[in-house]
C-alpha cells in the first residue's frame, strides 16, 4: 500500500513539475514587462519546491522498492518451507498451462497481491468457491497477468493449475477435453460436444483433487461462452479457485450468473512501470537481470531529450502504458540496423499516427487500438525494408485468415511455407528451406505478433494476439498494394490447411477435413 501511494505521489509531482516548467518557459518568452518580471520569481520558487518534493518522493520510492524486493526474496524462501497439502500425481497433469509469461513482464504487483488474497485457499479451512474476474479492453495484459499468477503461485494450489481457452465455444470444449485427457480420463468422441457430459467429467476430476486447485479461463468474451460457463462448467456450487478474463463489462454476467461480485478492472501500466518495460524490451537496460530500481536509475541517467521522449512515449498521449504496444516499440528498436533512439522513434510514431488518423476507412476509434495500429505499421514498414521478398508478411497474412487466437501447429506453418514457395518448390528442393530461413520470427515474437506455445502435450504451435490480429486484418484490407496478393494467399492457406489438397477440390472434402477448414477459415463458409 505504501509503495502504491508513493508511486502515485511521484506521478503527481512529475505532472506538476511539467506544468510549472511549461509555465516558466512561456513567461520567459514573453516581453519583459512589469507583470512578467513579478511573476517569474514566484513560478521559479514553485518549480524549485516541486523539484525538492519530487526528489524526496523518489528517494522514498527507491527505499520502498528495495524493501519490497528484499521481502519478496524472504517470501520465496519461506514459501518453499510450507508443506503441500498433497503431492502432485505427475507434472503434466498437475500443471496444465502450456505457455509462460513474457520475460518482459513488468509491474502489476498490487494486482498479483489482490489475486493471491482472493484466490489462494486457506490451509485447513472449509472448501470454498473462490472467484475472481479480470475485465478490460484487449491488449491491456489480462492474459499475461494470469500467466504470471499461475506460474508464480502454483505451489499454493497442490490440487493443480488448469488453463482453458474460452474465446469460442469450440475452443472452450476442446480445452476441457484436453484437461480430461491429461488427467487420464477418456472422452468418447461422440460426447466431445456434449457440455453436460464434459462439465460432469471435469467436476468429478476436480472434486477428486480437493478444493485447492486453480482453473484459469481466458478470453471469455462471447455471451454464449459465458452462458456455458455459468450453466455447466463453473457453477456456483463448484468448490475451488476460478479466475476468468474477459472484455465484457456486463454486471449481469459477472454478478448474477458467474457469482463474481467484485471483478478487477485492469488498467494500463503506471508511467514508471511502462518506462521500465520499454527499457527492457528495447534492450536499453544495463543487464538482463536488472531490477526495477536499477532500470529506473538508468532511465534517469539518460540525456534529457532521451529521458523526455521515453516518458512521453509511454504516457497517456501516446502509448498510454499499453503492454502490447510497448512490446512492438521494443521490437522495432531492437531490429533497427542503424540504431534507434527514443527521440527518433517518437518522431516516426507521431508521423505515422497522423497519417493513420487521416484515413477515413480506419475502424479503430479508441486510442488503445490506434496505438497498436501505429506501432504495427512501423514494424511492417521495417519488415518490408529488411525483407524485400515479403515472405514473412505473406505468412502473417495467411495466418490472420485463421480464427483469432487459434494456435497453429509448426507443422502447418511449414505447409504454408511450402504453399508460398508454389511451383518453384517442386523444381527446387531447397526453395522452401530458404524461405523458412528468411522468415523474421524474431521480430514477430518480440512484437507479440506471434506467441509460442511449447507444452509437453501439444506439438509446438504459434498464435497471434487477438487485438493485433484485428489490426493486421484492418491494415491488410486498407492496403491496395496487397489486395490482389491477399486473394492468392487465402488460396494458398486453404491448400495448406487442407493438407495440400488442390484448392479447386476443397469443397469436396467431407467430415472432419471440411470442419477444420471452415473452423480455421470461417469467411470461406460464406
Amino acid at each position: 500500500v505504501q509503495l502504491k501511494a508513493s508511486r502515485r505521489l511521484v506521478e503527481d509531482h512529475t505532472r506538476q513539475l511539467g506544468k510549472h516548467s511549461q509555465k516558466l518557459q512561456c513567461l520567459q518568452q514573453l516581453p519583459a514587462d512589469g507583470d512578467t518580471q513579478a511573476a517569474l520569481p514566484k513560478v521559479e520558487t514553485q518549480l524549485s519546491e516541486v523539484e525538492e518534493r519530487l526528489e524526496v518522493d523518489r528517494e522514498r520510492l527507491d527505499h520502498l522498492e528495495a524493501k519490497q524486493e528484499e521481502q519478496d526474496v524472504q517470501l520465496a524462501t519461506l514459501s518453499r518451507c510450507v508443506p503441500r497439502a498433497c503431492a502432485p500425481d505427475r507434472e503434466g497433469a498437475n500443471f496444465c498451462v502450456d505457455r509462460t509469461p513474457s520475460q518482459h513482464f513488468t509491474g502489476r504487483q498490487a494486482e498479483l497481491q489482490t489475486l493471491r488474497d482472493t484466490l489462494v485457499p486457506s490451509n485447513g479451512g472449509a472448501p470454498l468457491a473462490l472467484r475472481q474476474g479480470i475485465a478490460q479492453f484487449g491488449g491491456a495484459g489480462k492474459t499475461e497477468l494470469v500467466l504470471k499468477f499461475a506460474h508464480e503461485y502454483k505451489e499454493y494450489f497442490p490440487g493443480g493449475v488448469f488453463w482453458v481457452d474460452a474465446d469460442s465455444t469450440d475452443r472452450l470444449r476442446a480445452s476441457f477435453v484436453r484437461l480430461l485427457d491429461r488427467g487420464r480420463i477418456a472422452v468418447d468422441d461422440r460426447l466431445r460436444d456434449d457440455d453436460a457430459h464434459l462439465a460432469g467429467a471435469t467436476r468429478r476430476m476436480l472434486d477428486a483433487r480437493g478444493s485447492q486447485w486453480l482453473l484459469c479461463v481466458d478470453n471469455a468474451d462471447d455471451d454464449r461462452v459465458l452462458a456455458l460457463l455459468a450453466e455447466h462448467y463453473v457453477p456456483a456450487s463448484l468448490c475451488g479457485s476460478v479466475l476468468i478474463t474477459s472484455r465484457s463489462s456486463d454486471d449481469h454476467w459477472w454478478r448474477s450468473r458467474l457469482q463474481i461480485t467484485e471483478r478487477m478492472e485492469l488498467g494500463t501500466l503506471a508511467v514508471e512501470d511502462a518506462a521500465v518495460m520499454l527499457m527492457r524490451v528495447s534492450g536499453q537496460t544495463p543487464d538482463m537481470g536488472c531490477s526495477r530500481t536499477e532500470i529506473l536509475k538508468a532511465a534517469r541517467e539518460l540525456i534529457a531529450d532521451e529521458q523526455d521522449a521515453l516518458f512521453e512515449l509511454v504516457g497517456r498521449s501516446m502509448l498510454d502504458g499499453l503492454p502490447l504496444a510497448i512490446e512492438q516499440v521494443g521490437a522495432y528498436m531492437i531490429r533497427a540496423k542503424s540504431g534507434c533512439s527514443f527521440v527518433s522513434y517518437k518522431k516516426r510514431y507521431l508521423t505515422s499516427r497522423v497519417q493513420l488518423f487521416s484515413n477515413p476507412r480506419s475502424k479503430f476509434s479508441d486510442d488503445h487500438r490506434r496505438s497498436v495500429e501505429t506501432t504495427w505499421v512501423l514494424n511492417l514498414e521495417q519488415l518490408r525494408q529488411t525483407e524485400p521478398e515479403g515472405h514473412t508478411l505473406k505468412l502473417l497474412y495467411t495466418m490472420v485468415c485463421c480464427r483469432a487466437g487459434v494456435p497453429i501447429p509448426v507443422e502447418l506453418i511449414e505447409q504454408m511455407i511450402h504453399q508460398l514457395a508454389g511451383a518453384q518448390a517442386d523444381a527446387d528442393d531447397g526453395c522452401a528451406d530458404r524461405i523458412k530461413d528468411s522468415l523474421d520470427f524474431e521480430l514477430c515474437s518480440r512484437a507479440s505478433v506471434l506467441r509460442l506455445h511449447n507444452g509437453n502435450y501439444h506439438t509446438r504451435s504459434y498464435s497471434m494476439h487477438r487485438l493485433l490480429q484485428e489490426v493486421v486484418v484492418q491494415y491488410r484490407d486498407d492496403d491496395p498494394q496487397h489486395a490482389g496478393e491477399y486473394s492468392q494467399v487465402v488460396a494458398q492457406a486453404a491448400g495448406a490447411l487442407t493438407m495440400r489438397w488442390h484448392t479447386s477440390k476443397i469443397w469436396n472434402a467431407v467430415g472432419q477435413g471440411r470442419a477444420q477448414l471452415i473452423g480455421l477459415l470461417p469467411h470461406l463458409s460464406e
